[in-house]
């Protein structure tokens, strides 16, 4: 294969997985999708309904959530970047809470699992006025 033609090709499948990853984002940014991950995966949401949970996730009349900053450059020296990050009323509570979601296109991510949430945890604890 020519190096043009090899450029082309690595240069098309960028594209498509990017296309990809900008859809998935979407996707996960919908409130309605969203409401069905944290009553299934936080504890705070599992007795909420899904119309109560949405209520949890900003302004009722927007479709999808407002991501905040997706660039963190808080930890010395490192640029964090995240897929979906947002706000999101603790019910109960007169209280917000951070929510990173990182969307993986296979099962073995780049960052383990634990050093990734170390990282956020490290982040939102450096910057409560973002909440």
């Amino acid at each position: 294969m020519k190096s043009k033609e090899v450029l082309a090709s690595v240069i098309h499948h960028q594209d498509k997985q990017k296309a990809y990853d900008r859809y998935c984002k979407r996707i996960f940014s919908n409130k309605q999708i969203l409401a069905r991950l944290l009553k299934e995966y936080i504890a705070e949401y599992k007795t909420l309904s899904l119309k109560e949970i949405m209520k949890c996730l900003g302004n009722e009349k927007e479709e999808y959530i407002s991501n905040l900053n997706l660039e963190d450059e808080s930890v010395l020296g490192s640029l964090v970047r995240y897929d979906i990050l947002f706000v999101a009323d603790i019910p109960k509570s007169d209280k917000q809470q951070m929510i990173n979601i990182e969307i993986q296109m296979n099962d073995r991510p780049r960052i383990p699992v634990a050093k990734a949430s170390g990282i956020l945890l490290q982040s939102i604890d450096r910057t409560p006025e973002r909440i």
